[in-house]
């Protein structure tokens, strides 16, 4: 009876690391179309470089922290130094 209940509580863990996972997969997603979006909208030269860029990032805190620093540039060439320091931790 007792493991059964372990067993029970692994695939439970397991299903619920699952859900995360994809979860945050989708919220990376999002957030690509939101920097795709800006980058094309303000600063249209930068959509390659933007592109290439976010397709490494994995972790959503890490493209979070892109799309406030694109929110707060205000040159193209600013825009550029962010995508080309923007570093997968």
């Amino acid at each position: 009876m007792l493991q059964d209940g372990v067993v029970e509580w692994k695939v439970y863990q397991q299903i619920l690391q699952e859900k995360v996972k994809r979860i945050r997969q989708e919220e990376l997603q999002r957030q690509r179309q939101i920097v795709m979006s800006f980058v094309q909208m303000h600063f249209p030269d930068l959509v390659s470089l933007a592109s290439k860029r976010i397709e490494v990032i994995e972790e959503p805190e890490i493209m979070q922290a892109l799309i406030v620093g694109l929110f707060s540039v205000h040159t193209a060439e600013e825009a550029r130094e962010l995508l080309l320091t923007v570093v997968e931790t």
